[in-house]
């Protein structure tokens, strides 16, 4: 197994690495190497990508997944930060349909990029210069030609929403062109930017109303243009960020429970809703091998119980 630690240079991705396994033992870690990321068992055909971080609840282990071109501190920084921000609690997404299917890829993708906004602002503060990347990405945005479906737009969309997060200085790159080349693409990016800061976002529970302001100007967008929403707020889930309280609370005080309204892609396993009350998001997917008796759970059981049974190792709450 390749050890990531032979890749890092820096004295400050080593703290960062050594930081990280504080938390998980090493042989908990795994990272490959590839000549193309769609080579892997990871990331769909679709994913155009440098490196990857993926958590694989069932085995514990955290998977680290680099371009060969791109084993270079910043990327390396850019993945353990990843990392960490799933070890802190910020939600990550919970899916039911495969990784290549188009509500994983958009929810996904959005859920990512959000995070390198505070991933990229880590990175500076640590002293990482990342301006290479930034560049870069700016510059392969300035490229957008607007052909295809309203679909491909909206991929596109995704990826100006992500340089409007990270790119700063070098935003003018692509936005000096947008109009002449790319207009509605660059108007459908911004207004997914926008959403994502009506109010700004640093902390888990912040990042995730922040995915789910992204979730529903989406769902807009693709109504506005004749296709069919993607109905995030039932389709994926994110994990309640509670506070210490919320723990201890019954979960019919805290969910509205759809029962059975899903069949899991993998075994055809039925599949439950709890919907959060206060924002109407999906929380947590039920499958019936989990817990056979949901209806009666729903009204004894807490959400400190519930996250046991679901398997997760470290509760993180907002307070």
């Amino acid at each position: 197994m390749i050890n990531i630690s032979n890749y890092i240079k820096g004295e400050t991705v080593k703290n960062l690495y050594a930081k990280l396994t504080s938390c998980i033992p090493e042989d908990k870690i795994c990272c490959e190497v590839y000549n193309d990321l769609s080579e892997s068992w990871i990331v769909p055909d679709s994913y155009s990508t440098v490196g990857c971080h993926c958590y694989d609840k069932e085995k514990d282990i955290h998977s680290f997944l680099f371009h060969k071109d791109f084993l270079d501190d910043v990327n390396i920084s850019h993945e353990l930060l990843h990392c960490e921000m799933f070890l802190q609690g910020y939600p990550s997404i919970i899916l039911l349909f495969p990784r290549d299917h188009r509500i994983s890829l958009f929810s996904e993708e959005v859920n990512n990029y959000l995070q390198h906004r505070i991933i990229y602002e880590e990175q500076q503060r640590l002293g990482i210069d990342t301006s290479r990347y930034k560049k870069a990405f700016a510059e392969s945005i300035s490229n957008f030609r607007e052909t295809g479906t309203i679909e491909t737009y909206l991929k596109n969309s995704l990826s100006v929403l992500n340089a409007e997060l990270i790119c700063g200085e070098y935003r003018s790159i692509y936005q000096d062109v947008a109009a002449q080349y790319f207009p509605n693409t660059y108007e459908l990016g911004k207004r997914l930017y926008n959403a994502a800061m009506t109010a700004d976002y640093k902390s888990a529970f912040e990042f995730r109303k922040a995915n789910i302001r992204v979730f529903m100007e989406l769902d807009s967008i693709f109504d506005e243009n004749g296709v069919s929403p993607l109905h995030f707020h039932n389709n994926v889930a994110l994990g309640l960020v509670p506070s210490k309280r919320q723990l201890d609370l019954h979960l019919s005080q805290l969910f509205v429970l759809k029962k059975n309204v899903f069949w899991y892609y993998k075994n055809g396993t039925k599949v439950s809703i709890l919907l959060s009350i206060a924002d109407g998001q999906a929380c947590y997917y039920i499958k019936e091998n989990d817990i056979n008796t949901i209806e009666y759970y729903f009204n004894s059981m807490t959400l400190r119980q519930l996250l046991e049974v679901l398997g997760v190792k470290q509760i993180v709450t907002r307070d």
